[in-house]
């Protein structure tokens, strides 16, 4: 389970390694036990450098992930034209049970899209 330690823009970065992804779906998954500290607010981004992001959703006051052991699928709202590396999720603001709390709690992230090997050259 990821859980920030109550701390607005916490992130949590995937890297794909030698493959890019394309993506245009995701899914959360909040936790089975009750934690009150769920999802409310984030946005996906997607890079090849870890300096320059496109951002591919965004997302506010998000209702259907507002209790334990809910799964929901979010459909990108900036489906991308390329391929990356690594994707970012970063909490935007508070829980749902508290505006002092920033938790984010998910016990599992699904991606949608398409997924390439990387072509590496090799020197002569």
């Amino acid at each position: 389970m990821w859980s920030p330690d109550n701390e607005n823009f916490a992130f949590l970065i995937y890297d794909f390694k030698d493959k890019k992804v394309k993506l245009l779906n995701y899914s959360f998954h909040t936790p089975s036990d009750k934690t009150n500290y769920y999802p409310k607010s984030w946005f996906v981004d997607c890079s090849n450098d870890l300096i320059h992001w496109f951002t591919v959703d965004v997302r506010k006051d998000e209702i259907e992930m507002n209790g334990c052991n809910i799964s929901h699928v979010f459909n990108c709202q900036n489906k991308p034209n390329d391929y990356f590396r690594f994707v970012r999720i970063t909490s935007n603001g508070p829980s749902w049970n508290s505006k002092q709390n920033f938790y984010f709690d998910i016990s599992a992230i699904e991606f949608f899209g398409f997924l390439i090997k990387k072509k590496f050259s090799f020197p002569n």
